[in-house]
């Protein structure tokens, strides 16, 4: 354990050799990311930023102008004078390994904010004033960020390639599902899928289905071979594997209830049940979830199961900032829960509640999600389900949103679903005649 004395992480002589490096050659400068704050000593960091203006203006960088700009900025005196940038300039082991310096004092910086963030836990955890659940979820996303965004803003181009490599890979594997299938086949063809990196909204008016219909969705992904996880902060785990096996067996979930089974019940439920037992999907059904501990249990799948998409039903029952106004508290919960998704490179497919309007006018809309404005922002796309009023075993799923979605084709999806209430299951017949069909099941 080290000492309360010992002073912050540093390498003063990788620092100056790094400083010396770019006064050499100045070309290291295009292989390196790092901020004039992560030097540890100051007039280090003088120097270097002084170089970094210098190149950003196109000016030459040597002794000479590098001297006169610090001389501009007043800061000369500070660094050491002439003497000293000449001191780095002919101490310098070698220029070569510039990009070896940087990546040791970039390591330092880090594990100086580490040490700034446990001391921020520790302060907390001392002030009982301060709700434990409100500081851990703000702690946690300081700590992912210090692990997932150490890079600065690089030139487009390095996208670019991406994009390139993308669509060469796309073109010798041509197909219309190019995300994690669903099996809604409309849905699919409209969006592609669940896209990793992307969220998904679904909303709806209470008990119009949305969770059965996005279970069904998230079981055909993982029955192709998309493993994912689904955290219900509702309903018991029981009742949403009662459900699945009821769409996959065909027996409704009335008989499973009362026992009251028929024929050859009993084997269409075992059999169900023995294939859904194969199927990758990881599901929770505790109410205690908060965004943080929702960031270290995806971390921990990933790791183990290299699960691809997360499904939370639903948003505004996680419990981040319970002292905060509903608003406020959404705004929170939706700004993680994006970043969530998009750091990890999850597809998420997030349901959320609709506002007494919503309700009571059944106009739906993306003003008809309850909570903040920022959820609107944050999702990818936006979904609303909503009961035909002429037909009762007719749904529509309506676009609201679509980032980058097909606009050629209907955002109006017709959703069928069976007479018998007790047996959950929605078809969409658009591929074949929707009637004896499997293939949109599971």
């Amino acid at each position: 354990m080290m000492p309360h004395s010992a002073p912050p992480p540093n390498s003063p002589e990788v620092e100056e050799s790094l400083v010396g490096a770019v006064l050499i050659d100045p070309e290291c400068l295009r292989e390196i990311d790092l901020e004039p704050d992560e030097f540890y000593i100051e007039r280090n960091r003088w120097i270097y930023a002084a170089c970094r203006d210098l190149r950003s203006t196109g000016s030459n960088i040597d002794f000479i102008t590098v001297v006169e700009h610090l001389k501009e900025l007043g800061k000369l005196g500070e660094v050491g004078g002439p003497a000293r940038i000449s001191s780095l300039i002919n101490n310098c082991p070698t220029s070569m390994h510039a990009k070896d310096y940087a990546a040791i004092v970039r390591e330092d910086a880090q594990r100086r904010k580490a040490l700034l963030i446990a001391s921020e836990i520790a302060a907390k955890s001392y002030d009982r004033r301060t709700p434990f659940n409100d500081f851990i979820p703000e702690i946690i996303d300081k700590l992912s960020h210090l692990v997932m965004c150490n890079q600065s803003a690089v030139h487009w181009q390095f996208f670019l390639s991406r994009l390139y490599d993308e669509i060469e890979n796309a073109c010798e594997d041509p197909k219309d599902i190019f995300g994690i299938p669903t099996g809604i086949y409309d849905f699919d063809a409209i969006t592609g899928g669940l896209i990793r990196g992307e969220e998904i909204k679904l909303s709806g008016e209470p008990g119009v289905g949305k969770s059965i219909l996005a279970m069904q969705m998230v079981i055909h992904a993982a029955s192709k071979g998309h493993p994912g996880a689904a955290y219900h902060l509702e309903m018991r785990g029981a009742s949403i594997a009662r459900r699945a096996i009821s769409a996959w067996s065909k027996v409704t979930t009335r008989a499973m209830r009362t026992g009251q089974l028929e024929g050859d019940d009993w084997e269409k439920i075992t059999s169900a049940i023995d294939a859904a037992s194969s199927i990758p999907i990881y599901m929770s059904d505790s109410s205690t979830w908060n965004t943080a501990a929702l960031r270290v249990d995806l971390e921990r799948l990933i790791m183990l199961h290299q699960i691809e998409w997360v499904l939370i039903d639903y948003e505004g029952l996680l419990t981040d900032n319970p002292d905060r106004g509903d608003i406020e508290r959404s705004k929170i919960i939706s700004s993680r829960l994006h970043g969530i998704i998009k750091d990890m490179n999850l597809a998420g497919l997030v349901i959320n509640d609709m506002n007494k309007e919503g309700i009571k006018t059944g106009s739906g809309g993306q003003a008809s999600l309850a909570g903040s404005a920022r959820s609107l922002h944050d999702a990818d796309s936006i979904w609303i389900l909503k009961q035909d009023k002429e037909q009762p075993n007719v749904l529509k799923l309506i676009s609201e949103k679509l980032r980058e979605g097909d606009t050629g084709k209907s955002r109006v999806i017709e959703m069928y679903k069976t007479t018998n209430p007790t047996l959950p299951e929605f078809r969409n017949p658009s591929k074949g005649n929707g009637k004896n069909s499997k293939d949109w099941t599971v």
